[in-house]
């Protein structure tokens, strides 16, 4: 246990870190959706909070944009909250080389970080969006938040 608590903590990385060494393609509209639709709307039915990051949040509320969430789509990440965890997790959309046909092969990772912390832990790769988004499904059912399928 205490070598498996070492590895971890080896392997948290601050934002900065994580950016420089991912080669990350954009967000596309279609995957923001299935985000906002998963985490914003089918969860609040389940009573499960799931936020865009307060830096996105501050600038809806304050400026009435979304730059913010623009740049980061654009820049290949992603940042939401979960405030009854006390929780934030990192999207970002990986560029994984060139495929057999010379199609980009492209697979997500998942970082997370609670809210006392400044570093960010592997959370999971992923090779399909929707598995992605909807894993945070059972982060809610391992905290006993949610039961069964939340769809």
């Amino acid at each position: 246990m205490k070598e498996e608590i070492e590895k971890l903590m080896n392997s948290q990385a601050t934002l900065k870190e994580i950016l420089k060494v991912h080669l990350r393609e954009p967000f596309d509209r279609t995957e923001i959706e299935v985000l906002a639709k998963n985490h914003f709307v089918t969860l609040k039915k389940y009573n499960c909070q799931v936020l865009w990051d307060q830096k996105i949040i501050d600038e809806l509320n304050k400026k009435k944009t979304t730059e913010y969430l623009k740049k980061c789509a654009s820049e290949g990440y992603l940042i939401v909250q979960m405030p009854q965890l006390e929780t934030r997790l990192l999207y970002l959309k990986v560029f994984g080389g060139k495929g057999f046909l010379g199609r980009k092969k492209i697979h997500y990772t998942v970082h997370q970080q609670f809210f006392d912390e400044k570093k960010w832990s592997p959370g999971g790769n992923f090779k399909f969006w929707a598995q992605t988004v909807t894993s945070i499904n059972n982060i809610f059912r391992h905290e006993g938040l949610l039961q069964g399928s939340a769809l």
